[in-house]
């Protein structure tokens, strides 16, 4: 092997150099990563766990928001029939209070609907950005940068939100 120019000595130095230092990366590094990949795995899972409630509450206000509403109409159309069986003289006046009561309850409706709309959207929005504050700091945590650094990337991830 001389002869081609190959040391076989230097050959099996830099192998056993190559196993030793997978060996220390195995040991310090690579578990470390794996163990905060699964973290944030599991952090990124709940989160989307939480997405996904929060969305069949709005599933559920909405469709509650549209029995609330089908009534209303049901409630002023009972008004109306009831109206038309009463004396000519009283079936007008009758029917502009049906109608009248019926757009309140309508506007009632329609009232609750935005406020439950709006909760839901700002209770979702909300606990978003507590899941993101709390995914980024642990994030940053692990990345072990200095306080200044983290404290200045925290604070670009807030003023983004």
């Amino acid at each position: 092997m001389d002869a081609l120019g190959i040391n076989i000595w230097q050959i099996l130095f830099y192998l056993v150099s190559f196993i030793i230092a997978l060996l220390v990366l195995d040991k310090f590094v690579f578990q470390k990563v794996s163990t905060y990949l699964t973290e944030r795995e599991d952090a990124i899972a709940k989160a989307l766990a939480e997405k996904d409630e929060l969305e069949k509450q709005k599933s559920n206000a909405d469709e509650e928001i549209e029995n609330l509403i089908q009534a209303a109409k049901q409630q002023a159309r009972e008004i109306l029939d009831a109206a038309r069986g009463e004396a000519e003289p009283e079936k007008e006046r009758i029917i502009q209070a049906a109608v009248e009561y019926g757009e309140r309850v309508v506007a009632e409706a329609q009232t609750k609907a935005t406020q439950i709309l709006q909760d839901a959207s700002s209770k979702a929005q909300q606990e978003s950005i507590v899941i993101i504050k709390d995914i980024s700091k642990k994030s940053l945590a692990h990345l072990n940068l200095s306080k200044e650094v983290s404290d200045q990337v925290f604070a670009e991830i807030i003023n983004k939100l």
